[in-house]
């Protein structure tokens, strides 16, 4: 048996904003619920982790049968659908979700290795709202979050 010890420094609190400053530099996203469905548990788990450490609640679902079980209990503000799954894919599970009235106000985010235009319009024409190539940037994924937040808010569009 090994025993690593890792000392990180503490790092000095920054100095406070005040008026228009700490309005301008107020960009944390505030908890959100997000669904993440992805049969790939390695990347599911690794991006739930992520997000949690981040402030919000996460539920993982592996397939798309378990997110349409999952989704209506949970009512997510955000909804990370991995198109190309077995036995339900990413479409199927996206037509089943929107059709549950208590989701009604849950955005959609498809997360896939295609990118192409035509895989981009295929995505908004099932309702998706944001089209995510993996693998995906974390600036990205903050600024869908931060977009989600926003419209979730009243903020920002919608």
């Amino acid at each position: 048996g090994s025993t690593f010890t890792l000392s990180l420094p503490l790092a000095a609190a920054p100095p406070e904003a005040t008026g228009d400053e700490a309005n301008a530099a107020n960009t944390e996203v505030g908890p959100l619920r997000i669904l993440l469905v992805d049969d790939n548990r390695d990347s599911a788990d690794s991006l739930a982790m992520l997000l949690e450490l981040k402030g919000h609640e996460v539920r993982i679902a592996y397939e798309g049968e378990q997110a349409v079980q999952v989704a209506p209990r949970f009512v997510p503000h955000l909804a990370v659908i991995d198109i190309a799954m077995p036995r339900m894919d990413g479409y199927e599970t996206i037509a089943a979700l929107r059709a549950v009235p208590e989701l009604a106000h849950t955005l959609y985010a498809a997360m896939t290795g295609f990118g192409h235009a035509s895989d981009r319009e295929r995505t908004r024409e099932a309702g998706f709202h944001a089209h995510l190539v993996k693998p995906v940037g974390l600036d990205l994924f903050d600024a869908l979050l931060a977009d989600v937040e926003a419209r979730h808010s009243g903020r920002g569009p919608g």
